[in-house]
């Protein structure tokens, strides 16, 4: 998720932004992951879910990433010394090209492409010519397809998000058209004019869920471009949808019962069969440290309806304030450190109710 990187280290060194910055220095240092010997490559894995062998090391590249933004020289070198070692070993190069692999590699490429960008000053040419080439090559690698559904809902969408934030970090017009072309395709073909995506809403008792993730990713994209100096939400009606579609969410998570009857299909649904109850667990930080609403730090400044941000805010404030910093993979690591902005007021009158089924 780019964003201008010495302006928010700047930020983050004021008074009022001194929250902000202890919740950037609050996660603690495993070097021991950072020193994890490189991965060749991701694998498939049976069943559902993906190769997750290198989910350490990507933890403690968007905590030490986090506490580099805050200014700690430590984590900098720390995070520079791990991506110089990966790029040096072409890790990663080797993963499998099926779409659990490649999804698994999508998810880390997020926090790495931005970990390159807030390391990037500190790093000498040579350093940056081998990680920046390293990277790009991974890039390059999961623009790929597979001739199915993975190629429309929240894989792609996924897909499209890293290559828009490293289009966005390395000034490549054709990713970043990739991206965009991505959003409107989800927002204007795709989402139906309830808010809903259609290959999202069908996935049983993660209906919800996949929705989210695919928000995530759409938030990501529009980071990206924002960073690229586009501004797509300009358009009228690709706002509205923005709009209708974190309205549709927001409203799903006070009201699941509005998604039941998608969900009824009951699509791959995840761990549960029981469509009729909602999985909600990314209201809570997850067993991994990640938190699954990270991306909403960033949404609440991508939307012009004072509504739809009291909203989100809002899920900040019942589910995730006391656990910041927030972070994410899909969001590209720490979000808090990247977005929050401890002065943002809340709407009282538009905290939603709590959660029922």
């Amino acid at each position: 998720m780019p964003f201008d990187v010495s302006s928010r280290k700047a930020e983050l060194l004021k008074p009022e932004f001194a929250s902000a910055r202890q919740s950037c220095l609050a996660q603690d240092i495993a070097l021991e992951a950072t020193q994890m010997l490189p991965v060749a490559g991701l694998k498939s894995t049976r069943g559902y879910g993906s190769d997750n062998s290198i989910e350490p090391f990507v933890w403690q590249v968007m905590v030490l990433t986090g506490r580099a933004l805050a200014d700690d020289k430590a984590s900098r070198d720390a995070l520079v010394g791990a991506l110089e070692t990966w790029a040096r070993a072409d890790a990663l190069m080797s993963t499998e090209d099926t779409h659990d692999a490649h999804f698994a590699l999508k998810r880390a490429l997020l926090p790495l492409t931005t970990s390159y960008l807030v390391a990037e000053s500190a790093l000498e040419p040579a350093q940056s010519e081998l990680i920046r080439t390293w990277l790009d090559a991974l890039v390059r690698k999961i623009d790929h397809t597979f001739d199915g559904d993975v190629d429309r809902n929240n894989h792609r969408y996924l897909t499209d998000s890293v290559l828009a934030s490293w289009g966005a970090i390395v000034d490549d017009t054709a990713l970043l058209d990739k991206g965009e072309a991505r959003l409107q395709t989800a927002l204007l073909e795709q989402m139906r004019p309830d808010g809903s995506f259609p290959l999202e809403a069908r996935r049983g008792a993660r209906a919800i869920w996949y929705h989210r993730q695919s928000l995530a990713s759409l938030t990501t994209i529009l980071a990206a471009l924002r960073y690229a100096g586009r501004q797509p939400l300009q358009n009228p009606e690709l706002s509205d949808a923005w709009e209708r579609t974190l309205t549709y969410f927001t409203d799903s998570v006070r009201w699941p019962r509005l998604v039941k009857h998608y969900a009824a299909e009951n699509y791959i649904p995840g761990p549960s069969q029981d469509y009729k109850r909602q999985d909600l667990g990314f209201l809570d930080q997850r067993g991994h440290g990640r938190h699954y609403l990270a991306w909403v730090e960033r949404a609440v400044s991508m939307t012009d309806d004072a509504t739809v941000r009291a909203r989100l805010r809002s899920l900040l404030d019942l589910y995730a304030v006391d656990e910041r910093p927030l972070i994410d993979d899909f969001s590209g690591g720490a979000v808090t450190c990247f977005a929050w902005n401890p002065d943002r007021a809340t709407d009282p009158s538009d905290v939603p109710a709590a959660v029922t089924q």
